[in-house]
Parts: structure tokens; C-alpha cells; sequence
């Protein structure tokens, strides 16, 4: 009965150790989207930094079949240039990437120019001065 009971919380463990360093930035009151980012082991090399970034939404999203409730993303912010790219990103049907993933993709996008005042550039000025501190 011991190892059964373990062998049943390792998941509830384990999800809960994955999502204690997210740290919220942002919360759009109109969409009831939050925003977090993970604030832990930042490097700076050849200007660039990568972090880990989520987005939680109020509503399930849909993109052609697939039905998701928040996004996890590996970013590589350019702090030089002021540019972001997606490296990956997974599609989880829980809030707060909990659970499995329901979709992988791991292809870098390209190169994103930042504006101002976007969900982006608060991305971009945490992973830079994050960095730059290390």
C-alpha cells in the first residue's frame, strides 16, 4: 500500500517542484491572461540570454484542433538588438502548465523585433538585467 500511495504522488511532487519558481509579471485584466516568468540561472552569451516564460488564460484557446488553457516557452532574448525568439514551446489543457503536454514544438522562430509597453519587452528588460547581474 506504501509503494502504491509514492508511486501516486510522485506526479503532484513533481508538478508542484516545476511550477514554484514562476514568478507573475503581468496579469491583463480584459482577457484574464496571467503572465510569469521563471526567475532562476541566467547567462549572457554573445549578448543573448534564454528564460522560460508562461502564459495562463482565463478562457481555453483554440488553435485548429488543439484546445489549450496556458503556454509554456523557452525564449532567447537578444539584449543587443533588442530582439526575442521563441526556441520551443509546449501547449498544456491545465492552467499554469500543469499536467502534460498536449503539444510540443521545438524549432526556433525568428528573430522578433520588441516594442514597447508589450508583454515582450517586460520579457526582454527581466531576462537582460536579470543577466547582466548574474
Amino acid at each position: 500500500m506504501k509503494i502504491l500511495l509514492f508511486v501516486l504522488l510522485i506526479p503532484l511532487c513533481t508538478n508542484a517542484i516545476a511550477n514554484e519558481n514562476w514568478t507573475l509579471i503581468h496579469e491583463d485584466k480584459a482577457t484574464k491572461t496571467t503572465f510569469y516568468v521563471k526567475l532562476d540561472n541566467f547567462k549572457l552569451f554573445e549578448n543573448k540570454v534564454r528564460m522560460w516564460v508562461m502564459e495562463s488564460f482565463a478562457a481555453p484557446q483554440k488553435v485548429k484542433k488543439l484546445e489549450y488553457s496556458s503556454l509554456k516557452s523557452l525564449i532567447q532574448v537578444d539584449c543587443g538588438a533588442k530582439k526575442l525568439r521563441y526556441m520551443a514551446y509546449s501547449l498544456y489543457k491545465n492552467k499554469k502548465a500543469q499536467g502534460v503536454s498536449i503539444y510540443n514544438k521545438g524549432v526556433p522562430s525568428e528573430w522578433l523585433s520588441v516594442n514597447s509597453n508589450t508583454i515582450n519587452s517586460a520579457y526582454m528588460n527581466i531576462a537582460c538585467e536579470e543577466a547582466k547581474a548574474s
